[in-house]
């Protein structure tokens, strides 16, 4: 009876140190997977800071979009009241051109070509 007893004992500390074996493994895994959670939450926090700031921008570009849809439609507006009025002004400017570079006795020289909006012939 002494022998199965000890028998027993022996198998319930072989038994005990196979659960500690799996207890310090959980716990191992437990610890993994609570540092992937604290990676994966930053992770997540960062996207959520960069989400909120696009959507800040994306409300900035439709105001800027919408004010610039009513200024379109002002000009627009004006484009067709002076089409009606058929009243139109022409502006003639003096424009200097650089035109290509000429070599004259050896030296290089830049020319300029000078236009008023006249005929010059």
């Amino acid at each position: 009876m002494l022998d199965t007893v000890q028998e027993n004992q022996h198998k319930m500390e072989v038994r005990q140190v196979e659960m500690e074996g799996a207890v310090r493994g959980i716990q191992n895994d437990m610890t993994k997977l609570s540092k992937s959670h604290t990676s994966t939450s930053n992770t997540v926090s960062k996207l959520l800071e960069k989400s909120r700031k696009v959507s800040v921008h994306m409300k900035e570009v439709k105001d800027k979009m919408d004010k610039q849809a009513v200024q379109v439609k002002k000009l627009e507006a004006n484009h067709a009241t002076l089409i009606k009025r058929n009243n139109f002004k022409v502006l003639i400017f003096q424009v200097n051109v650089q035109c290509a570079c000429v070599c004259v006795g050896g030296q290089l020289v830049v020319g300029y070509l000078i236009c008023s909006g006249e005929d010059t012939e």
